[in-house]
């Protein structure tokens, strides 16, 4: 007999998305199938455990990649779908069984049935020697990921601070090791990521992209739970599809200095000491002898991690560039009113080094800047502290007092100079947390 038609259900299905329960599966020890279950001992759920690490879908069979974490070969033969605590349906696994020796990865293969609908079930995957891991699934249109795309892969975010994260920006990491540069546009233009329905798109920002090397990328996900784990899907593979960057709608404040022009929704100043073109901001002159200042006009809340690309254009020069927290929208640097960060590269003393600058007084210093490369500013401001790290020298300096909170932030070039400048290539604002989250990249997936 022939295999019957793809029905709608089950071609909504051909999407299916399998997000694991935690940082870690579920595992339980049953006697049986499904019947009564009991707590096994600890040694015999290190011997037998599973674990999901892809899936895909070929007409309507569900393939599943399942590795053995455990110590003992496992027998997989059966597959149950459960919803609100009921088994609503008992797959066989094709051919009977799969054995799957410890360290190895299995193909476990079931056919979906087309009376499966649209919804959120949990998936059982287990055999004869009892072992069980346990599984959500989204089914149906609703959670069937991106038309258009291609492939996709799951990423798992672990919370490590043991607090909740709310709105919370993602550094995502990719490289030839974790990510199939071929499979996507040569720029990134075609990426997405979802929240765990596979659907719900979340605002990014592709910090960098290099197909041949690193590419970071910010994604705002709206909630991690604390000491929980939180699944999003990174899309790719449509060659038709436009960049969606955006670092407005990812940071709680963005400026990448793209146009002709200082965006004066954002900032205000009193000097017209800066050219804003070829996507950077430039800034010089004598700003803290004319007490000169370019501020946010919106006012932020502690704690927060401000991060910027900058360069310098000379070394051995009077050139300071300058990243500045403030009471007010007017505060000029070297004021009372500011707590400064200096990025400078005029010689060996103090006053010519890179220095936290308090309220005008200098708290930490050193080392003087020597490089003229674009490098990477973070910040972390707290109501009671500062922590000013740079990617030339390597080094974080610190300070810990009462700091402005609420601040404007705020940027400046004090070069003494119509000749030479600070360059900021774009700063954002994120939000906070005091470890950062574990982030972990699944295998690729076919959509």
């Amino acid at each position: 007999m022939g295999r019957r038609g793809v029905s709608p259900v089950i071609a909504a299905l051909l999407l299916i998305v399998i997000a694991v329960v935690g940082s870690l599966l579920v595992y339980f020890w049953v006697t049986g199938y499904f019947g009564e279950a009991t707590a096994g001992s600890e040694s015999e759920e290190l011997r037998q455990a599973l674990k999901v690490e892809g899936s895909k879908t070929e007409g309507d069979t569900l393939i599943l990649y399942v590795r053995n974490i455990g110590l003992d070969k496992v027998t997989v033969d059966k597959v149950y779908v459960e919803k609100g605590g009921i088994i609503v349906a008992a797959l066989d696994v094709e051919g009977g069984s799969v054995e799957i020796e410890p360290g190895d990865v299995g193909e476990v293969s079931v056919e979906l049935p087309d009376t499966l609908q649209d919804g959120v079930y949990t998936l059982k995957v287990g055999g004869s020697s009892g072992v069980v891991a346990s599984y959500r699934f989204i089914s149906g249109a609703g959670g069937g990921g991106l038309s258009g795309w291609s492939y996709r892969r799951e990423i798992n975010i672990t919370e490590n601070s043991g607090s909740a994260l709310i709105n919370y920006q993602v550094k995502i990491v990719l490289t030839m090791a974790n990510f199939d540069y071929s499979h996507a546009s040569s720029d990134g233009s075609d990426i997405r990521f979802t929240d765990e329905d596979g659907t719900t798109q979340l605002s990014y920002w592709i910090e960098k992209w290099d197909p041949t090397g690193e590419s970071i990328i910010w994604v705002k996900v709206p909630e991690i739970p604390a000491g929980g784990t939180k699944t999003i899907y990174l899309y790719y593979g449509n060659p038709s599809a436009s960049s969606a960057s955006d670092g407005d709608a990812t940071f709680v404040f963005f400026d990448g200095f793209d146009g002709s022009g200082l965006d004066t929704s954002k900032w205000t100043t009193n000097t017209n000491n800066y050219e804003v073109s070829g996507g950077e901001i430039k800034l010089w002159g004598s700003w803290n002898e004319n007490y000169l200042y370019l501020n946010t006009k919106s006012t932020f809340n502690a704690p927060v991690i401000v991060e910027a690309r900058v360069k310098i254009h000379a070394v051995g020069q009077d050139t300071d560039l300058i990243i500045s927290f403030a009471r007010n929208e007017t505060s000029y640097i070297l004021s009372t009113s500011t707590v400064e960060c200096w990025y400078d590269g005029e010689g060996t003393g103090w006053w010519h080094q890179k220095m936290i600058v308090y309220r005008s007084f200098v708290h930490d210093y050193g080392p003087q800047i020597k490089s003229t490369n674009w490098e990477k500013i973070v910040i972390t401001y707290t109501s009671n502290s500062i922590r000013y790290w740079d990617s030339y020298s390597g080094s974080t300096l610190a300070d810990d007092r009462y700091m402005f909170d609420p601040f404007h932030l705020g940027i400046a070039g004090d070069t003494d100079s119509t000749t030479r400048y600070a360059h900021f290539d774009y700063i954002f604002i994120r939000e906070y947390a005091s470890s950062e989250p574990i982030v972990s990249i699944g295998p690729e997936e076919s959509v």
